[in-house]
């Protein structure tokens, strides 16, 4: 089980009106392709994430987030249900260059 994770093991989350997310497994995370039945962004437009394809922290993630101008990111694809949902779309500078102009950032925080 994961420690100061603030997803919950074997919970279903859901959007606000009503649609499924997916539900975690044991360890608190979406198992990306079985589990995850609707994408964390629907709408165009990439999003940081950070993190690696295994859920860990990648080290691409804009200074530990500090630095909107330099540096580089993992970026996640939206509308994605596998592990392309996290880091599907590659690193992307920090400053959004070449990906768009101004990307989102995907976290989770209690």
């Amino acid at each position: 089980m994961n420690t100061s994770w603030v997803l919950q093991a074997e919970t279903k989350y859901i959007t606000s009106d009503l649609k499924v997310i997916g539900t975690t497994t044991n360890k608190g995370i979406f198992d990306l392709g079985a589990e995850l039945s609707l994408g964390f962004v629907s709408a165009p437009g990439f999003y940081y994430t950070g993190l690696a394809t295994d859920w860990q922290a990648s080290g691409n993630d804009c200074s530990d987030w500090t630095d909107d101008f330099s540096g580089a990111a993992n970026v996640g694809t939206p509308g994605s249900t596998t592990t392309d949902a996290i880091s599907g779309s590659g690193i992307g500078a920090c400053d959004g260059g070449g990906l768009a102009p101004l990307n989102f950032i995907l976290c989770v925080e209690q």
